[in-house]
């Protein structure tokens, strides 16, 4: 479990979620008629309207412990028949190439950060009978990471566990993005715990996104923190996690820790590349000392090195 410091996490949404939140793109169904969906319908029935896609809403606690019974091939068949479709009730072979073309959308449309249409690409999958994967909802959780959509991606992990879809290590490393991109270091380390203990193997990249929200949040003690403990763990950092420390004290102006951690590097066999200058440089021009990054560049230039427009514009200050 997380911290008690996990508020901006939206714990109590996760807790306590609400029963009905109704997506914005079906607004033209009315509150009274979601509200006699909510009130009224059986799990059963409420399970068919948000396969559908006719109510999209937020699994309550109750309804993520829904009756196993209910499985997804009964979903499937129930769907099939919405569409005129005719299903065997074992899952048949040809549907995987369409399975496979609706990820390939939502990853495009993940990449691009398009929440909304990602979402919609996953709600279409199912309209069409087909049974989305972790993959599938991995995605759509990914594509709140530019917009550092943490209530979205939860809500989407939620409706996971609702729907039987077991959550995979790159589900948690996506939730563990969202929080990563929004600074938010206990909400990283929540769902990495989360994963442990759904027997999810802690490695490299879960290490990686911690150390990237410390980054985000510019605490580099801790992000030293997390370093040590992914080195304890038996996984060896890379010259991304360490450019991430040494650019949280760069952008603090620490500049005995930048230089220490570029002889960290080195004496663990990593060599600094024109990025960790760049953060060494930015932390000279921090505190006005302009002689100093032009010696840092110079250091850059003897160890065969090549500036690029990023290394100048530090230098000048820009």
């Amino acid at each position: 479990g997380g911290s008690s410091s996990h508020s901006t996490l939206s714990m109590a949404s996760m807790v306590h979620p609400q029963v009905v939140t109704i997506d914005p793109r079906q607004c033209w169904r009315t509150l009274t008629v979601a509200g006699m969906l909510a009130s009224l319908c059986s799990i059963q029935t409420a399970w068919n309207v948000f396969s559908h896609g006719q109510l999209r809403s937020l699994p309550s606690p109750q309804q993520r412990s829904l009756d196993r019974s209910w499985s997804w091939r009964q979903s499937r068949q129930a769907t099939a028949l919405d569409v005129g479709a005719e299903l065997e009730t074992d899952v048949d072979t040809d549907l995987e190439p369409e399975v496979d073309r609706h990820l390939a959308k939502i990853q495009e449309l993940a990449r691009q950060g398009l929440s909304d249409a990602a979402e919609d690409a996953l709600y279409d999958l199912i309209d069409e009978g087909l049974q989305p994967k972790a993959s599938h909802f991995g995605a759509v959780i990914s594509s709140c990471v530019p917009n550092k959509d943490i209530d979205r991606a939860e809500r989407w992990y939620w409706r996971m566990d609702a729907l039987d879809v077991t959550p995979t290590a790159s589900t948690y490393k996506a939730l563990m993005s969202v929080a990563a991109e929004a600074g938010n270091i206990p909400g990283t380390k929540y769902w990495m715990d989360e994963g442990s203990v759904k027997a999810v193997k802690v490695d490299a990249d879960m290490y990686k996104i911690l150390i990237y929200a410390c980054r985000q949040a510019k605490q580099g003690a801790e992000a030293e923190t997390w370093i040590e403990r992914m080195m304890i763990a038996g996984n060896q950092p890379d010259i991304d996690s360490c450019n991430a420390v040494l650019g949280t004290f760069a952008d603090s102006g620490q500049n005995t820790k930048v230089e220490e951690w570029l002889a960290i590097m080195e004496g663990m066999g990593i060599s600094p590349n024109v990025e960790s200058y760049n953060h060494a440089m930015r932390g000279r021009t921090q505190i006005g000392d302009v002689d100093g990054a032009e010696w840092i560049m110079k250091r850059m230039v003897d160890k065969g090195l090549e500036p690029n427009l990023e290394s100048f514009i530090v230098l000048i200050g820009d």
